[in-house]
């Protein structure tokens, strides 16, 4: 979760015993200490690596742009290393490091993203590509662990209905984001507690989650014709200089 708080309410509203653990993904020190200090004495059934972030951040405003002429190139370059830092490396340190407590069988689910594969979106390049990253890495995570009984899915839910969805889509297009399908938190946490105790002899790689509604014709159409007269460039141009 992005808030102590949070977590401990969850914690409390649980029957079973909870540790909570506050720590920065992308610092693996703290990161290792942490999950030594969750797993300790335990064994893990199912690891859940879920941390993510999405900001616009145009690879377009370094041609109008420029390091030397107003830094907007490196502003965009700081918003990709932080999306690949928390989306792509910190999930990859989270299995790594939880390896040696893991149980004979243990489902790791990797929450993805359907950017990773359908959907492109001008401003979200990295965000997309580190979705696509933890879809390679959940299978290269399978090869490497498979023979120890271990699964691992990439789950890729489309649009849901959280804070950070619906101001991402409100910013990129206004017009349909009222009337746009999405999936309730509650779908995705079903499919993560499902996958969670999966005891299967196949392994679900990729699995793709979607509102029973689909996105209509005239959305997607509003949508591209949105980008294609570029009515939100400048916005994002002046967000991301700020």
């Amino acid at each position: 979760a992005r808030s102590r708080t949070l977590l401990e309410e969850l914690a409390g509203s649980l029957p079973t015993p909870c540790v909570v653990v506050n720590v920065d993904v992308t610092d693996s020190q703290a990161l290792r200490a942490a999950l030594r200090e969750a797993c300790e004495g335990k064994l893990l059934g199912a690891l859940v690596a879920a941390a993510g972030v999405e900001k616009r951040a145009s690879a377009a405003l370094a041609v109008r742009g420029g390091t030397e002429r107003d830094g907007t190139d490196v502003a965009v370059e700081d918003e990709w290393r932080r999306q690949l830092d928390i989306n792509l490396r910190a999930v990859a340190s989270t299995v790594l490091f939880s390896i040696p407590f893991f149980a004979p069988r243990c489902n790791v689910i990797l929450l993805s993203s359907v950017a990773a594969t359908q959907f492109p979106l001008a401003g979200m390049a990295m965000y997309q590509a580190s979705k696509a990253g933890l879809s390679s890495l959940a299978d290269g995570l399978h090869a490497d662990l498979g023979h120890r009984g271990v699964r691992v899915t990439a789950l890729c839910p489309s649009l849901v209905s959280t804070s950070m969805g619906s101001s991402l889509l409100e910013e990129l297009a206004p017009a349909i984001s009222s009337n746009a399908p999405s999936l309730p938190v509650s779908s995705v946490a079903s499919t993560i507690r499902f996958l969670a105790s999966w005891n299967g002899t196949a392994n679900l790689s990729n699995l793709i989650l979607q509102p029973m509604e689909s996105i209509s014709s005239d959305m997607r159409g509003h949508w591209k014709a949105t980008w294609a007269r570029g009515e939100r460039r400048r916005p994002l141009m002046e967000k991301v200089k700020r």
